[in-house]
Formats: structure tokens, C-alpha cells, sequence
């Protein structure tokens, strides 16, 4: 099962902009924390206080489950990021959820572009690849990533998985990694 970010004709990518602006149509999930089928995620918190965030981890059903903590604050998009991945490779507090990569990941480099593109590099001393799993595990292992990103911060519109600072065909086989990923509400449990 491949899921990707497909190229569209300027014209469409320009009318789908003036769509969503005026508020038509369904997004279907696609994009950022706004995507129907998604809870609103409060990210600013009160002064003082550490934002409220949906963490996304593998579930026993394929799906994943989102669980809710209180985060540092950050002050930009890239150290954001470090910390949302770095909270989800750490692991899920509840024990009917998993986590999303094996134990020896880590998290390399982080890179905001220009385009709103998150650069992220997950390396290991373990696994010169992404260990192989079947495609549904495959698939949570992605977009536990990219969902518990892009549901949190409004500034990163896809994000690039690097695997020790290379972007891949595919993570593991199964999902197309060559192009942006952006977030997949049909995978969060309901």
C-alpha cells in the first residue's frame, strides 16, 4: 500500500488554494492541524504553562491512538519538532499503545525549508535501514511520525524521513518516502 504526495497541475494547486481560503470543499485530513477528522490539538498554553499536545503511537488494531501531554515550550517550528519526536521515540505512556521505531533511534538533524518542508533525520547504529515490518506496521511507524508533527505545528505543511541522513524510495519497502508526506487521518482511531 503506497501512499504519497502526488505533483498537480499549477492551475489546481491554485485553485485548491482559493477553495480552501474561501472555506469550500472537504480536505479530507490532508495537511495540517485543520484536516477534518482530527481533534484540535491546543498547542499555545496558557503563560507559563506547557502546550497540550496529541502524540500518535501504533495501536494493537493497525490504527494509531493519539495520547495527550504536556510538552516544554518551544520558540520555533525545528525545536518543536525535536521535541514532539523526540517525546514519541521516547515512547507511549500507555501500555495498549507501542512505539513507533525500535529501541536505538534516534533523532539526527531537523530542517525547516523555505516551502514549509520538515527535514527529519532518524538514525541508527543498529539498523542501517528501516527494519522491515509488514506494510500496516510500516505505515503507523511513518505516520505516527508525520501525523504527531504536522497535528501539532501549524508552520510545517509535509515532512521529508530521512534514514541516517538519507531519503529513501520507500521507508522500508512498502511506503513511498520520495516525496513530502502529509498528514493521513484515516489511520487515527476514532
Amino acid at each position: 500500500m503506497n501512499r504519497r504526495a502526488t505533483g498537480a497541475p499549477i492551475g489546481a494547486v491554485l485553485a485548491l488554494g482559493v477553495c480552501l481560503l474561501a472555506g469550500c470543499g472537504d480536505r479530507g485530513g490532508e495537511g495540517g492541524a485543520g484536516g477534518q477528522g482530527f481533534d484540535e490539538v491546543d498547542v499555545s498554553g496558557s503563560a507559563g504553562e506547557a502546550p497540550l499536545v496529541s502524540l500518535y503511537f501504533p495501536n494493537d488494531r493497525g490504527t494509531l491512538s493519539a495520547e495527550s501531554r504536556r510538552l516544554p515550550t518551544w520558540s520555533t517550528p525545528e525545536e518543536g519538532a525535536r521535541i514532539l519526536i523526540e517525546a514519541l521515540l521516547a515512547g507511549p505512556e500507555s501500555d495498549a499503545l507501542g512505539a513507533p521505531l525500535p529501541e536505538g533511534t534516534a533523532l539526527g538533524t531537523v530542517h525547516l525549508s523555505d516551502m514549509a518542508l520538515l527535514y527529519v533525520d532518524l538514525v541508527s547504529t543498529v539498523h542501517p535501514s528501516p527494519p522491515v515490518s509488514g506494510s500496516r506496521m510500516e505505515l503507523t511507524t511513518v505516520y505516527s511520525l508525520v501525523d504527531s508533527v504536522l497535528l501539532n505545528l501549524a508552520d510545517v505543511e509535509a515532512v521529508v524521513l530521512l534514514w541516517n541522513g538519507r531519503q529513501l524510495p520507500t521507508f522500508a519497502g512498502h511506503v513511498d518516502t520520495s516525496l513530502p508526506l502529509r498528514a493521513d487521518a484515516d489511520l487515527v482511531a476514532r
